[in-house]
């Protein structure tokens, strides 16, 4: 919705998608994540959006990229059918607040409005807990193999790894485990395998080592409640935190009603596996040493199966009814404030690529370098970059003390200073900080584009 407006969709709305794309755009054009170029998470990340970055070839890379954007809607959407599929068996009223929740959510909708890697973990999840109900061995396989390419989206999916590998085992015995197991290993395999032959020791040093070494934040739980509640933690931390209350005790009274009543196992129904995930998504999130806004979004996905799941438990059939109009009535109010709140931008993507094209290398921040259309230009002709920067400033500073690191170093400034000492134009939105020997060729919407002084 917010990209109706014109020129929104090529606008910078994070930092992480425009590594991503960028890091596709290098991986296409013959460079190695790990290799050539620093990348902080597995390959399957990257390879998610190759379709996509190769539309680059016929449309340019800011047109390109602003489809990225469309993906992350498309992601949503399919989660969303995902869940209403899931609860269809507990009546239309779960399917209405399950499915509509997580439509809704703020924090996931923020989060889907552009290529982040949460929504892929909760599409590949929900896919494949869908296909562990039907209760074979085959399906087993098929949802392993699903888990497996998220945990090479991500190395957080190694948790739904586990513990839907329980859930095969309890239903299935040691064969249906095995074959979950096999599937999920093998589409791992197939996707990070190659990337870690071609560069073991810096694969391992910039997706393990350095993400179990990032400095800590030091976001307290209590803003991180704000933030599953709302995307930028406008919500007090004490209503933030009640709700949270409430819906993780809804995730986990499946689970303690099948302990009271000393289920077995292989019994045990949908629900208590959902609940399981939901609160082993939220405790791992919660201890994170970092913490951002769409992290929230990898515990909703199932936390929306289990308010869903609530929801259908109810007897009244009275009850279900005001709580699943007043779920549509919120989405609609919620679909009303976002066509409401849609704002134009002035930015010139063709304008942008025009300049690029006048300069042989340009210097920038990755979704900057999109913008004008220099990923693949810079590449071609050898000109100094990096894909995440942020990232290789992490990867410098691995193991220091936190209370001695600045956000750059030293060493890291120098860095830039010699990239955009090798440039002919540079692209940036800080205003107050003009390199030296360049100077503003044009303005676009806040973007800077600068030349060096006579060229």
């Amino acid at each position: 919705m917010p990209y109706l407006a014109p020129g929104a969709i090529f606008t910078k709305q994070e930092y992480d998608d425009g590594v991503m794309f960028a890091g596709a755009l290098s991986l296409l054009s013959g460079e190695l994540p790990y290799h050539d170029f620093v990348y902080l998470h597995p390959p399957g990340s990257l390879l998610w959006l190759t379709p996509w970055a190769s539309l680059a070839d016929v449309w340019g890379e800011p047109v390109a990229f602003a489809t990225t954007r469309v993906l992350g809607a498309l992601t949503a959407v399919g989660s969303t059918v995902l869940i209403a599929l899931l609860l269809r068996r507990f009546g239309a009223p779960a399917m209405i607040v399950g499915s509509g929740l997580y439509a809704i959510w703020p924090a996931a909708v923020d989060t889907e409005q552009k290529y982040m890697l949460e929504p892929v973990l909760n599409l590949l999840l929900l896919a494949a807990l869908l296909l562990m109900s039907r209760g074979t061995r085959r399906a087993a396989l098929s949802a392993g193999m699903l888990v497996g390419l998220a945990l090479s989206v991500k190395y957080w999916a190694i948790l739904d790894v586990a513990l839907l590998a329980g859930m095969a085992y309890a239903r299935l015995g040691w064969h249906g485990a095995w074959r979950f197991i096999t599937g999920a290993a093998a589409a791992a395999g197939v996707v990070a395998l190659p990337f870690f032959i071609a560069a073991p020791t810096q694969m391992w040093e910039q997706t393990v080592v350095t993400q179990l070494l990032r400095p800590d934040e030091g976001r307290s739980f209590v803003t991180r409640m704000e933030f599953f509640a709302t995307a930028d933690a406008s919500l007090s931390w004490f209503v933030a935190g009640l709700v949270f209350a409430v819906f993780t005790l809804l995730a986990l009274l499946p689970g303690i009603r099948a302990l009271v009543r000393r289920t077995p196992a292989a019994t045990w129904d949908d629900p208590v596996f959902w609940g399981l995930l939901a609160i082993t998504h939220l405790i791992a999130v919660l201890l994170s040493n970092t913490f951002y806004y769409h992290y929230a979004t990898w515990v909703i996905a199932p936390l929306s199966l289990s308010i869903g799941h609530a929801v259908g438990l109810i007897r009244r059939q009275p009850l279900q009814i005001a709580l699943a109009t007043a779920a549509a009535l919120v989405a609609m109010l919620a679909v009303a404030k976002s066509a409401l709140s849609i704002e134009s931008s002035d930015l010139r993507p063709a304008e942008i690529a025009a300049w690029s094209s006048t300069r042989s290398c340009v210097w920038g921040y990755p979704t900057e370098l999109i913008q004008a259309d220099a990923v693949r230009k810079n590449i071609q002709n050898g000109c100094a970059f990096d894909v995440d920067p942020l990232g290789f400033w992490l990867v410098s500073i691995a193991g220091s003390d936190p209370e001695a690191v600045d956000f750059r170093t030293p060493a890291d400034l120098e860095r830039i200073a010699q990239q955009i000492e090798s440039a002919d134009g540079v692209i940036q939105y800080d205003r107050e900080t003009i390199p030296d020997g360049f100077s503003i060729a044009s303005d676009s919407a806040g973007v800077l584009l600068l030349n060096r002084d006579g060229t």
